[in-house]
């Protein structure tokens, strides 16, 4: 268990996830993935990362990055 994970910068990246933008990469160095549908019935990608998504080579179609810190509620 990594007792500093919670203290770690969290980066999300919304993807794209329309047939014109595949294929995506750097999807599978995300720490969790959802998939929300978004106008037009297409799909859309949030991919966080606790470490820089450019160091594990992401690249690819994105619709916005936010930079933000996320508490645990337990």
């Amino acid at each position: 268990k990594d007792e500093n994970a919670t203290k770690r910068q969290v980066t999300s990246i919304i993807i794209e996830n329309s047939p014109n933008a595949r294929p995506q990469s750097g999807l599978q160095d995300a720490g969790i993935i959802y998939e929300a549908i978004a106008e037009g019935g297409i799909t859309r990608f949030a991919a966080l990362y606790q470490e820089s998504p450019t160091d594990s080579g992401w690249s690819g179609a994105l619709a916005a990055a936010i930079l933000c810190r996320l508490a645990a509620a337990i």
